[in-house]
């Protein structure tokens, strides 16, 4: 028997160690090489994946926090504080539901008016008494005075003008309306004055 290190052995263990192996199947340094190559690829996908389970399972936690919350202040603080002598605690965020329900439009004149300062689901992990609501005004249907209450049943959003008009007697009310009326008038270029024909004087709107 020849000896297993002669030159055909040599040739053999050449072809393994090449790119292409006997029979043209990759050899040992091509495997390595592949090998190497997707150690990479595989890590950036792990991490990949794992960032992608981390974001989920941070967003369900903050959606079920917001859940609870809601259905705390639903449940116990809202019938708590309806009955409330003056303002509730919770005041500012009745105001900012009442317009979310109204979709921003008065609900006597239907126009758009008022803005909040926070997305929708942010209402329930800020404050109840911070201030979300502007440019709206939230009146309650039966008055406090004839023994209505703050539920949200008995609130609906209402514009200046149209609260004015419900508070007649209200004289900061009429100013609020008469403000928020010489603004629009402004934002469409024109101004109000008055103007005296035939002894009567009128109300007008005049051009820039």
């Amino acid at each position: 028997m020849g000896d297993s290190t002669g030159p055909s052995s040599s040739v053999a263990s050449l072809a393994c160690d090449s790119p292409r192996g006997r029979n043209g199947h990759p050899g040992r340094t091509a495997l390595v090489a592949s090998s190497a190559t997707g150690r990479p690829g595989m890590i950036v996908v792990a991490i990949i994946v794992l960032t992608c389970a981390v974001v989920m399972v941070f967003c369900a936690v903050d959606q079920r926090r917001r859940r609870v919350a809601e259905r705390n202040w639903r449940t116990s603080m809202e019938p708590l504080l309806r009955n409330s002598s003056g303002y509730p605690a919770d005041w500012q965020r009745r105001r900012a539901l009442v317009w979310i329900r109204a979709h921003g439009r008065c609900e006597l004149c239907l126009r758009r008016i008022g803005r909040l300062s926070c997305g929708h689901d942010e209402i329930w992990v800020l404050p109840p008494e911070e201030h979300l609501l502007f440019g709206a005004q939230v009146h309650h249907i039966q008055h406090r005075l004839r023994g209505g209450d703050h539920s949200m049943e008995n609130l609906r959003l209402i514009c200046d003008q149209c609260h004015a008009a419900e508070h007649p007697g209200n004289q900061n009310l009429r100013e609020l309306a008469a403000a928020s009326r010489a603004k629009a008038s402004r934002r469409r270029g024109h101004r109000w004055g008055t103007a005296t024909s035939g002894g009567v004087t009128q109300r007008r709107r005049w051009a820039h």
